[in-house]
């Protein structure tokens, strides 16, 4: 049982894709009820009905922005990107597939009076999540295994012109040292604490030189430029230096021209291995 265990991308969302993804779904829902008319709708005698499985998409909707913003944010610990393994993605789509059931159940009851003892609930709520678990735990593992294999053989980059007429100047937290490089000499920076490692080359040989200042504020000087990424809570890196992509659902590195230096992509930042992907 330790595939379990196994990190797995954990998927962040921003408000609005939250939003498009789940209101994609509830229509999916909808369609699905109004085209194929399971669970005994085709009996229903009312000139309601499309309104009512609206009701029913709507729900839908709900219930994964629910998990996709609001849970996180109850339940930060379980939700932790650095800790999100094969396990804890099964569990959430099936608390996932649980709490639409349980909105569309009271939904139910309250507009169509259905009556359920806890014993009854308790049993549609088992079900539900027992027809979901096969297909859920199929799903994910056949995404694991695509996650796992991509990138593994290595995408290759092409270099990037170097652009050495455009320099930049770094200085420490009180100003009192400056560095002022072409950007694309600079490989990537650093942190370890109140300080940051600059990784560059000068006349061909690699350079570094330790700086009193927190990567938080490098990033901020850096701004202007777009070719500099955070790609790691600890490393912020040149992206028209990368020459290849390597990794897996467990972790992307990126490697840099002219040098050994090896930058690893938090899993968070997968986005941006995508957009180095399409260069």
């Amino acid at each position: 049982m330790k595939w379990l265990f196994q990190p797995y991308p954990y998927r962040h969302r921003s408000l609005q894709k939250a939003v498009q993804y789940s209101l994609g779904e509830g229509l999916f829902l909808f369609l699905f009820l109004f085209l194929f008319e399971p669970f005994g709708i085709q009996q229903w005698d009312t000139p309601h009905k499309t309104l009512y499985l609206v009701g029913f998409g709507g729900l839908t909707t709900l219930g994964t922005f629910l998990y996709r913003i609001a849970l996180p944010l109850v339940f930060p610990f379980f939700f932790q990107e650095k800790s999100w393994v094969i396990w804890k993605e099964i569990v959430g789509i099936l608390s996932l597939v649980g709490l639409i059931t349980a909105l569309n159940l009271l939904y139910g009851m309250w507009f169509f009076r259905w009556h359920y003892s806890i014993v009854g609930i308790a049993y549609l709520y088992t079900s539900v999540l027992a027809i979901a678990f096969f297909p859920v735990v199929f799903w994910t593992l056949i995404d694991y295994s695509y996650q796992l294999k991509k990138y593994s053989p290595g995408i290759e980059l092409p270099q990037v012109p170097a652009q050495t007429s455009e320099r930049v100047t770094l200085t420490d937290e009180y100003d009192r040292n400056q560095w002022t490089l072409p950007i694309s000499s600079i490989w990537a920076l650093e942190s370890s604490d109140n300080y940051c490692t600059l990784y560059y080359e000068e006349s061909g040989e690699p350079k570094q030189v330790i700086i009193r200042s927190s990567l938080i504020r490098m990033e901020q000087k850096l701004t202007p430029y777009t070719t500099f990424q955070r790609c790691h809570r600890s490393f912020i890196v040149n992206l028209s230096r990368v020459k290849q992509v390597k990794g897996n659902a467990q972790g992307y590195f990126l490697h840099l021209h002219g040098t050994d230096l090896v930058v690893p992509v938090a899993r968070k930042k997968a986005s941006l291995v995508e957009s180095l992907k399409k260069k």
